[in-house]
């Protein structure tokens, strides 16, 4: 007990030190951090929240943090917080491309249905209204944007959604990947204009597409931060949405209109009552130990 007691208070002392630290500096590197110290039953977690702190993305002239770290396969980035082009102009103009297309998912977490990834370019002097993280903005919303942005002669973009089936078999993580990749590919197989240029793939998350035929570079919360991704997401939100709107009307006694296959506690109860429908995840919990 004297052991167990001596512990917690030097993991206490240690996470004020570190809270501190984190909350004084004035690094543009500091960003979330979390501390996770688990031993027996003892499980403390501190979150530092991220402060309003104005973060300087190098200029043309002083761009040596960006050339020494975008690489072929891929970089990993969260230090520069922006939803504007700013974000694009510098990645751009420090690695000479000419075109940034943002890449993101739709449907990790949902126990049914197909995960939607898309790809899209938006030329930087085109500006479509509107554009948010799809998930920070209402339906009604994300639909007249998607819209805005298909019937837009300079928007290019491609879609691409990985089934159910597929995904028990590969997993998630897998098949997103895939359905990415697949998306930036139907881009630039279909876009003369961005075959002609020199292109780098904004992937919003931690992981890149293996097997991409351009550069990529992937950024935490890039959906939130860099314009083509947060138009990514719209695209593949309200496609994933409108097929399982489609799919109520075949399985009503889900209620997939609502949810759009997430496990809410209306869809848990509903399997409790029925049996998965052939749109299910079967390897999801906890439809893998019914």
């Amino acid at each position: 007990k004297q052991m167990e007691n001596n512990y917690r208070s030097n993991i206490s002392g240690f996470i004020m030190f570190y809270y501190r630290l984190l909350r004084t500096s004035n690094s543009p590197c500091v960003g979330v951090r979390s501390i996770c110290i688990q031993r027996k039953n003892i499980r403390i977690l501190l979150h530092s929240h991220r402060s309003e702190i104005t973060r300087k993305i190098p200029t043309p002239k002083n761009n040596s943090k960006l050339n020494s770290t975008v690489s072929r396969d891929t970089h990993h980035d969260n230090q520069y917080e922006f939803l504007n082009r700013t974000y694009e102009k510098q990645l751009m103009e420090s690695e000479a491309y000419d075109a940034c297309i943002g890449v993101d998912e739709v449907g990790r977490g949902p126990l049914a249905g197909p995960v939607v990834a898309a790809a899209c370019y938006i030329p930087l002097d085109v500006n479509v209204e509107g554009i948010l993280d799809s998930k920070k903005i209402s339906e009604r919303k994300r639909t007249q944007i998607s819209e805005k942005l298909r019937s837009h002669p300079s928007v290019l973009y491609a879609e691409y959604s990985v089934d159910n089936l597929q995904i028990d078999t590969i997993n998630i993580r897998q098949a997103t990947l895939f359905a990415m990749k697949q998306a930036v590919h139907l881009l630039l197989d279909s876009s003369i204009e961005l075959q002609n240029k020199k292109c780098i793939a904004i992937v919003d998350g931690i992981d890149t597409p293996t097997g991409l035929s351009i550069d990529s570079h992937t950024l935490i919360k890039a959906d939130q931060l860099v314009l083509p991704v947060s138009a990514a997401s719209i695209l593949a939100k309200v496609s994933r949405d409108q097929f399982m709107i489609n799919a109520h009307n075949k399985y009503p006694q889900f209620g997939f209109a609502s949810h759009k296959g997430y496990p809410t506690k209306k869809h848990l109860e509903a399997l409790s009552i029925h049996k998965p429908c052939p749109l299910h995840r079967l390897t999801f919990s906890p439809l893998n130990k019914l």
